[in-house]
């Protein structure tokens, strides 16, 4: 790895890492409804500024109805819930059920027999299990 590939892990390390903190605010300022709405909203909107510089065409009408159902399970409940957990509970639990959380879709989606569980993938989340493991100590 060279040390531009590495200052830039290093970055997103730490705008990712930022997240928690800055939500465990956001939640204590505005509470969870608004600050789960505004981190949406904000992503909505750069969402639509790149569609917009790359020239892609929105889904068509007959489609919104379940990009919306999908969008409230999968982004603003989630959202909402985190955020009124930030309430409660230190940043540092955030991190952890933020980081275990990829690392359970990785077997959920196995199990849903929607990607293979690879040798690699395995390794991969015991890793990052150990690395939860260590970090949370």
């Amino acid at each position: 790895m060279n040390a531009k590939i590495f200052f830039h892990l290093m970055g997103l390390s730490a705008l990712w890492g930022s997240n928690f903190i800055f939500t465990g605010t956001a939640a204590k300022v505005f509470g969870p409804n608004v600050s789960a709405a505004l981190r949406i909203t904000m992503g909505a909107a750069t969402l639509a500024l790149i569609m917009k510089i790359l020239k892609e065409p929105w889904p068509e009408k007959k489609h919104w109805k379940e990009l919306f159902i999908l969008g409230a399970v999968a982004v603003a409940i989630p959202h909402f819930l985190y955020n009124y957990s930030a309430l409660k509970l230190p940043a540092s639990y955030g991190s952890v059920m933020m980081i275990t959380s990829v690392l359970f879709g990785v077997f959920a989606s196995a199990w849903l027999k929607e990607d293979k569980l690879t040798a690699v993938k395995i390794g991969g989340s015991m890793i990052g299990f150990s690395g939860v493991a260590l970090r949370s100590e």
